[in-house]
């Protein structure tokens, strides 16, 4: 396997979090002036966006082929940097079509019933499903897209009016009454505002895993040692924390807040023998005391990270480190972090973004 490569040049993470990284990468080859080291990044970059993309691409033929013999017509577009697809559908097919990519193995992050359903598919627009292994197959089925030439007025209008998951979690309507919604969402915002309902949603979004490619790196830019207590949130079934233990040594704590799936974590752990040094707890992270972790990684959606980043932070002590990776720029809301860095394993990309304490 060729060893990840790592860089804080901040052209290249700015080209990774805007998604152009085989741009980058070619303008660096194309550039007689580029140094060694950046030719070699640049090299292995294109050889790892060729990778994704070829695989994506083999992803898009699969699902293309499973929606047709469903009778649905689909167009797809791939990414050469996210393991992600794009397929785009008719209305009348939104439905058939999330059946039939979870027939394929995908799971969408929440199951709306009766008017929440229908709401969804007249409103939704479009849904993001995932499968699981080693690395997170994303698809973003679209069956809607804003029309063009919409006015400030007429965009506003409807960004207050057309209701979104938030609003289809707050009650179970009766079929007929899936219009509601959007009745129901000036509400909800208006009692967000004043602080009479939670504006917290995360849990809303789907939770995607970290590719196995992008452990090591990741750990070496945590500076991971044998004397540090390792916290990994939102853990899932253990893999992260299992893994640093036996490869770096550390104790280490999985905070996971399905139960099945903490159950999943404990048993991994058990298998490898790593009881004694990794404890899985079954909690809101939110919720969890984190005061003994002195390092501690997130992939998690943006707005769970924006409450949980400072939340932990404060908690770590002297020489404590937060890790997040994310493909995508961070939310205004989070503090600026210590440093920012690019990794380039063979079938990944990331921006892992550190805080000190």
């Amino acid at each position: 396997m060729t060893a990840a490569s790592i860089s804080n040049d901040p052209d290249l993470v700015r080209a990774i979090l805007d998604d152009r990284l085989s741009h980058w990468a070619r303008a660096v080859l194309d550039d007689p002036d580029s140094g060694h080291e950046a030719r070699q990044i640049a090299s292995h970059a294109l050889a790892t966006c060729t990778t994704i993309r070829a695989s994506t691409e083999d992803v898009a033929e699969s699902l293309t082929a499973a929606l047709r013999a469903a009778g649905i017509t689909s167009k797809s577009a791939v990414s050469d940097q996210r393991h992600t697809l794009v397929l785009d559908v008719a209305p009348r097919d939104a439905e058939d079509a999330i059946t039939a990519l979870k027939v394929a193995g995908y799971q969408t992050a929440q199951e709306w019933a009766g008017a929440a359903a229908r709401s969804f598919l007249r409103f939704g627009g479009s849904t993001i499903l995932t499968r699981s292994g080693t690395q997170s197959s994303v698809v973003v089925l679209r069956w809607q897209r804003p029309a063009p030439g919409r006015s400030k007025l007429g965009s506003l209008v409807r960004q207050i009016v057309t209701p979104t998951p938030a609003d289809w979690a707050i009650t179970d309507l009766p079929e007929r009454l899936w219009w509601a919604y959007g009745a129901l969402r000036p509400f909800r915002l208006v009692a967000e505002r004043i602080g009479l309902a939670s504006n917290e949603h995360g849990d809303l979004e789907p939770f995607l895993v970290t590719p196995d490619a992008l452990l090591d790196p990741l750990f070496a830019v945590a500076e991971i040692e044998d004397t540090d207590v390792f916290a990994d949130i939102g853990c899932g079934d253990g893999r992260i924390v299992v893994a640093a233990a036996e490869r770096r040594g550390c104790r280490a704590i999985g905070i996971e807040q399905s139960a099945e799936t903490a159950a999943a974590a404990r048993e991994r752990a058990e298998t490898a023998g790593l009881s004694e040094r990794v404890r899985i707890v079954h909690a809101n992270a939110q919720d969890t005391d984190l005061s003994e972790a002195t390092v501690a990684l997130f992939f998690v959606p943006m707005d769970v990270a924006t409450r949980l980043v400072p939340s932990v932070l404060r908690q770590l002590g002297s020489g404590g480190r937060i890790v997040l990776h994310e493909q995508s720029r961070l939310a205004p809301a989070l503090p600026l972090p210590s440093e920012s860095t690019a990794i380039i394993a063979g079938d990944a990309v990331t921006v892992a973004h550190r805080w000190n304490q």
